[in-house]
């Protein structure tokens, strides 16, 4: 016995079909504070949230060559030349760190001079 409510005639799916209510467009010109200040605290989690992934990446990069450098697999020039970078990357995981926390302090879209 078939599944009850697929039948040829209405076997395709039915989750596909979206009904779209009318509404007004919203003028985001026009937008009350409270709407704008969801969606900037939407627009500084995401951009934290990037900063802090490639923070991690970079600081698990420059651990790896840290290591890679002490122990010595490659000649001498070599790995001073990859502690140099390691430090370098740790430099610009710190950084990133910095630029975060300002991040996460602002307050606000800049405002738009309307001449």
């Amino acid at each position: 016995m078939g599944q009850p409510g697929l039948t040829p005639r209405n076997s395709q799916s039915r989750a596909g079909r979206v009904e779209r209510r009318r509404s007004a467009p919203i003028d985001l010109a026009e937008s009350s504070p409270e709407f704008e200040r969801k969606w900037f605290e939407l627009d500084r989690g995401i951009v934290i949230g990037q900063v802090s992934t490639l923070r991690r990446s970079i600081t698990n990069g420059a651990k790896q060559m840290d290591m890679i450098a002490a122990e010595k697999i490659f000649d001498q020039p070599l790995s001073e030349m990859i502690l140099r970078k390691a430090q370098a990357l740790q430099k610009l995981a710190r950084e990133l760190k910095e630029l975060a926390i300002k991040i996460a302090a602002a307050t606000g879209y800049p405002k738009v001079d309307e001449d």
